[in-house]
């Protein structure tokens, strides 16, 4: 009698059956007849002798002596607690299975819809649409802006005529003080005026694509920036590419002639050029991070004029190379505050002073600084308020 009941008790454990009829899911399965077998090894290697088991209460019909019934009865608490495990599993295999068949067809259908037959090529296309889509919006945007500029055209010669007068006194300045010292920090005068050329070509550049950033803030003020969330395009697109400058498009035709001509003195090979145009590109993702900032900044304090002037001022740190500062500055200018890799380190790659490493700190830093810019924004947009809260 006592064998047959655990015998049955043996078999109640190790014939479980889990509650889906259709296995389509291996690991279930595993876990739940792997812990079911467990259980029914385990209670028989703890229980060697003849004993009358009952499912609902469990009894010792053999007698023992006192040390014995102690092991007996922890031999039983073993026992009952593989039958709990047992139900424990059960449960959650039945909760498993209704979740399953509660959202496998959502899931399926979801995966169905973002599932496409199109070949890359219409792919790219789509994607080739939707810029150009954008560049149609930045082209009318641009094209307002002119004529806003060209409508006042005494403004526009005062400010045209004060850039010009900035650029040539400073390239004159630099010419006769690098001459006079024959060399600053061991650069000649046509590598310091190319270095020169380089900021001005990666801020002049910046200046002409987001100009609007130095229009957002009476955005804000005003609650305009409200019609700018509700519209069909990028919000970010709007404030920061939303009208070029029409006196920056007048000054860099001849400032990158400029830039050509000195390039061309020093003797560049065409690998030294393609690391130029590569770092240049990295210098513009890094220049196009920190408007972004500015503008996440303007949204939550609302000072954006004070905020890309600061942003000025310290690039303009970088119009000679950041070898002539000292230890600490040097670091923060170029690490920290990123903008000897944004400016001074093209520079040296296109007079094959860059080493690989500086390749890749340049590279990765504009792709890490314009993801955290745009993750900031983001931020910056939940905080948002209206200008009417």
């Amino acid at each position: 009698m006592g064998d047959s009941h655990f015998g049955y008790y043996q078999n109640e454990i190790s014939n479980f059956q889990f509650p889906i009829k259709s296995m389509n899911y291996p690991t279930l399965h595993f876990v739940t007849g792997g812990v079911s077998r467990w259980a029914s090894s385990f209670a028989a290697s703890l229980h060697p002798h003849p004993v009358r088991w009952d499912i609902r209460e469990v009894r010792i019909k053999k007698k023992f002596s006192k040390p014995k019934k102690i092991i007996e009865k922890i031999k039983i608490l073993y026992l009952k607690l593989a039958l709990t495990l047992r139900g424990r599993i059960s449960d959650f295999g039945k909760a498993l299975y209704r979740f399953y068949q509660k959202y496998s067809e959502v899931f399926l259908l979801e995966i169905r819809k973002r599932k496409t037959d199109k070949p890359i090529t219409e792919t790219l296309l789509n994607s080739l649409k939707r810029l150009g889509y954008y560049m149609r919006i930045w082209y009318m945007m641009s094209k307002n802006s002119f004529l806003m500029v060209l409508s006042q055209k005494k403004v526009l010669l005062i400010f045209l005529l004060g850039k010009v007068l900035r650029f040539i006194f400073f390239m004159t300045f630099l010419f006769f003080l690098v001459k006079g010292a024959n060399r600053l920090a061991g650069y000649t005068v046509n590598q310091t005026i190319f270095f020169f050329l380089t900021f001005m070509v990666i801020d002049t550049t910046s200046q002409f694509f987001f100009r609007e950033v130095y229009r957002f803030r009476p955005l804000l003020i005003s609650g305009d920036f409200d019609l700018v969330l509700t519209k069909p395009i990028s919000a970010l697109f709007r404030v920061l590419m939303g009208g070029a400058d029409v006196i920056d498009l007048i000054t860099i035709p001849p400032l990158y002639a400029i830039t050509i001509y000195f390039g061309s003195l020093l003797a560049p090979n065409a690998f030294q050029i393609y690391l130029y145009f590569t770092l240049l590109i990295s210098g513009f993702l890094i220049a196009t991070a920190f408007h972004i900032i500015v503008l996440s900044l303007g949204i939550i304090t609302l000072e954006v004029d004070h905020t890309i002037m600061v942003y000025r001022d310290v690039t303009s740190m970088a119009r000679f190379p950041v070898d002539i500062y000292k230890q600490p500055l040097r670091g923060v200018l170029t690490y920290l505050l990123p903008i000897g890799i944004m400016i001074t380190l093209p520079a040296k790659a296109f007079m094959g002073l860059v080493t690989p490493f500086g390749i890749f700190v340049s590279i990765s830093f504009g792709i890490l600084t314009l993801y955290l810019a745009v993750r900031f924004w983001r931020v910056a947009l939940q905080r948002y308020t209206s200008a009417s809260s």
